[in-house]
């Protein structure tokens, strides 16, 4: 969802300007000419961020800062055409979070609310992280001894597939894997933004994607042989399939994802799901990037970086079909010598 920005100002090019920009960055808008028709609005349905000019008719900039730091603790910004540190310094005094010298450079404004925006977003998390309690935690920490001995024993069998093939003399179709163990901090976020119950138990009965196990393949066509031996692999059990490859996701995200359910032999524990992502090294770089991106804005990312994004993949996956081809040609020409 778009993050909303509230801004006031009585000179109407100012907020077209902001808004024009603000847009295209990737917010949703509205404007006001007068900063009590803001306050109005911002009480009804509070914003994520406020831009208040300082020197507007009726209730001034300095007049709504104050009213709104009563009731909020939205970021706000304070423009004003006066280089006066007398303002300034009332600005910072009753609250304000920047502050700009007109005429402002819509990059630089661009700058300062993606800055705040990050860092309101950073503290709600700091303030809202999810935890175990110390006796759940103690049991997700034996419940995750058997996820590991799952883990091992799932990367192995990769292992013994990849060696076979290369033992005999055959075509590998995978490059590298590796797999990893979610952290609790992790299970503990995707549980209550699932609104399940933080606990060891609800872990195991909600969660499918505790082991996660990534194989890059050589090929876009090598990914479907690497899913269907998965899928038949000993005792295992289908519970979801999902191919982002022929069906990428709007951002551009391409992989195919394999969730198997692994027998556990003790006679306790249910069986494990393990989810498997296969995808060639060009989307494994794309999603790695998309990854960094998307932290970087803490998930809030620009329309134009994320436009930037679906480009880059669909550039990738051109480079997949022409690097197979090659592959195929050359194989070709092997054949017939």
């Amino acid at each position: 969802m778009k993050k909303t920005i509230y801004i006031a100002d009585d000179i109407e090019a100012m907020r077209l300007m902001a808004r024009i920009f603000l847009e295209k960055a990737g917010y949703a808008v509205e404007e006001f000419p007068s900063g009590d028709l803001l306050l109005s609005a911002f009480i009804e349905k509070p914003a994520d961020l406020v831009i208040l000019d300082v020197m507007m008719p009726g209730p001034n900039g300095f007049v709504i800062c104050k009213e709104l730091r009563k009731i909020s603790r939205v970021p706000i910004i304070m423009l004003t055409g006066r280089s006066s540190d007398l303002d300034y310094v009332t600005s910072r005094d009753l609250g304000s979070d920047d502050y700009l010298l007109k005429p402002v450079e819509p990059n630089q404004l661009i700058a300062r609310v993606n800055a705040l925006i990050n860092r309101t977003e950073k503290e709600m998390d700091h303030e809202t992280i999810p935890t175990f309690s110390d006796d759940e935690a103690a049991k997700l920490k034996d419940v995750m001894k058997t996820y590991g001995i799952v883990l091992e024993n799932m990367l192995s069998q990769i292992h013994e597939f990849k060696a076979g093939l290369e033992s005999a003399q055959m075509s590998n179709p995978i490059e590298r894997f590796s797999g990893r163990l979610k952290t609790q901090e992790s299970i503990a976020k995707k549980l209550k933004k699932m609104g399940a119950a933080i606990t060891a138990e609800s872990a195991q009965a909600h969660l499918t994607d505790i082991i996660g196990i990534r194989v890059i393949s050589s090929f876009t066509n090598d990914i479907k042989a690497i899913a269907e031996h998965i899928k038949f692999m000993p005792g295992v059990e289908l519970l979801k399939e999902k191919d982002y490859v022929n069906a990428p996701k709007p951002s551009g995200y391409r992989s195919h994802h394999v969730i198997i359910s692994v027998p556990v032999c003790d006679g306790v524990n249910a069986p494990i799901p393990v989810e498997f992502q296969i995808r060639t090294g060009a989307m494994d770089f794309w999603a790695s990037l998309e990854h960094k991106v998307r932290y970087k804005y803490n998930g809030h990312v620009p329309q134009h970086l994320l436009n930037e994004l679906v480009i880059c993949a669909n550039k990738i996956n051109e480079l997949d079909e022409r690097m197979f081809l090659i592959h195929d040609i050359i194989s070709l020409i092997n054949q017939k010598t």
